[in-house]
């Protein structure tokens, strides 16, 4: 496999973790969530875990075979708090799980407590700052 391949693959996870966290926020907007809503929202959760294990390992690929020399990497600091920070989104997330699953398999509505609207826009918040971050290690930007 290819740099570019990687790459791409990385980023396609990237934008699924961002759309599906983009869609969880629409959703948790509503004040009271019915069962199809909650539905959709372990749906997106799906979508979002699946695509930040491949954002995961794609990278752990681009650090250790296809990127730039891993002192480069490890030497950066905005390397670390990229890292630290999807960390902390992923741990905001897990812990939003058993509470939305537990109020769909209640199958009755649901009005979210703010700490779980709070953990999923701070993941969607996380994941606009890590695209800012991976644009500065990739040399884009800064």
């Amino acid at each position: 496999m290819s740099f570019a391949i990687v790459t791409l693959i990385h980023l396609a996870a990237f934008a699924g973790c961002f759309v599906g966290s983009a869609a969880k926020s629409l959703i948790l907007r509503r004040p009271v969530l019915r069962p199809a809503e909650l539905a959709a929202l372990v749906r997106l959760d799906r979508l979002t875990g699946v695509s930040a294990l491949v954002v995961l390992t794609s990278g752990l690929a681009l650090l250790l075979a296809y990127g730039q020399p891993r002192g480069v990497y490890l030497s950066d600091p905005v390397f670390w708090i990229k890292i630290a920070l999807f960390a902390a989104a992923s741990l905001a997330v897990v812990s939003t799980k058993r509470p939305v699953r537990a109020a769909r398999e209640s199958g009755a509505n649901w009005v979210p407590e703010g700490r779980i609207r709070a953990a999923l826009l701070f993941d969607l918040g996380s994941l606009f700052v890590i695209a800012l971050l991976g644009l500065r290690l990739a040399g884009r930007i800064g």
